[in-house]
């Protein structure tokens, strides 16, 4: 039976079968796609399509897509991580800073996103206080025909991210 990563991780995890959703008209060939996910076990026990101007979750994954796409950027030097950027004062509060100094954006990037992408949290031999998480092959997928050099840097700020307390 055909293995892929969502029915690895929901064998993983006892999960019985997963559901997918889709913003409106991203999805071009549903016959094909139904095709593709039969192989699937665990199975895909759900689809459906929705208008994301009303759909929650479907805001959840694009701005989770956009944050992932500025950290691309970031590895790929098409944005400067020093940029400065000033946060609203109940942000700026809660990580320990003030509104005028601001923060670096890689270092914002950093420290708001690290929970938010899917992986698997180690810690390094010799080092068992010191949690990371590591998203290959799990909240980061890639298949890209660009050169691996060019894919490794674009991926450098979405992989390894340290998991403990960083103020």
């Amino acid at each position: 039976m055909h293995n892929h990563l969502a029915t690895e991780w929901c064998q993983e995890s006892g999960i019985s079968g997963f559901r997918l959703r889709f913003d409106e008209n991203i999805v071009s060939d549903w016959k094909a796609l139904k095709t593709h996910l039969d192989a699937f076990n665990p199975p895909c026990v759900g689809l459906c399509e929705a208008d994301s101007r009303y759909e929650h979750l479907i805001q959840a994954a694009d701005f989770v897509a956009g944050a992932m796409k500025l950290k691309i950027d970031l590895g790929l030097g098409e944005r400067d991580p020093n940029e400065k950027i000033f946060l609203a004062p109940d942000m700026a509060e809660g990580d320990g800073l003030t509104v005028e100094e601001g923060c670096e954006l890689g270092w914002f990037m950093f420290a708001s996103l690290r929970y938010c992408i899917w992986g698997k949290t180690y810690a390094p031999p010799g080092n068992p206080e010191q949690p990371w998480k590591n998203t290959r092959g799990r909240g980061l997928i890639v298949h890209s025909s660009v050169d691996q050099e060019m894919v490794g840097k674009a991926v450098v700020n979405l992989d390894d991210f340290f998991m403990g307390c960083i103020h």
